[in-house]
């Protein structure tokens, strides 16, 4: 299982105002990893570093070492682009990756919260997700072409609700 940590930012990218999911990692394993756009298995990012979407550096440009401002929690932080994440390897369209530590210092919340799990076990509730609707889902978000390397798909079930401002998620993953 792996827990995450996830919010709503606005990324100020000159003249543009781009609403994202921030999500705090704790850990990667089998269950859930993300890779780069060359391939590489990504670790959990550092203070101070951003994993950003495919999207962000093919319609805004923003590339690596780029300093990005991300309104999280109504306050402006800082993160330097430490890689792209590629949403054919999980990453999601319209998110942004973080150190989960540090979303938690910043949503001023202890540090082993969670709103958020994945597991390759069964969980409770949610609604079923077949693999042909992940891959119209991904083919649907993609910014461009990139899915066309994907070896196995995510196979989830997923359930939401709100509880005060953290919005929270469930999701059952399972590879095929």
């Amino acid at each position: 299982m792996i827990l995450y940590l996830d919010s709503t930012a606005t990324l100020v990218l000159g003249s543009y105002y781009i609403e994202q999911t921030v999500v705090g990692l704790n850990h990667l394993n089998d269950v859930y990893e993300l890779q780069n756009i060359r391939g590489d298995t990504l670790s959990i990012p550092e203070a101070g570093a951003v994993y950003i979407n495919p999207g962000l550096s093919e319609i805004y440009g923003v590339n690596f070492g780029d300093t990005m401002i991300a309104d999280i929690a109504e306050m402006e932080h800082a993160f330097t682009v430490a890689d792209i994440a590629d949403i054919a390897a999980n990453a999601k369209s319209a998110s942004i990756y973080i150190n989960a530590n540090e979303l938690s210092e910043i949503l001023k919340i202890p540090a082993d919260s969670y709103n958020g799990a994945l597991s390759m076990g069964e969980m409770n509730g949610g609604v079923s997700v077949t693999k042909t609707q992940r891959i119209n889902d991904l083919n649907r978000n993609a910014v461009s072409n990139n899915i066309s390397g994907m070896d196995g798909v995510l196979v989830n079930a997923y359930a939401e609700y709100s509880v005060g401002k953290i919005n929270t998620k469930i999701v059952v993953g399972l590879y095929q």
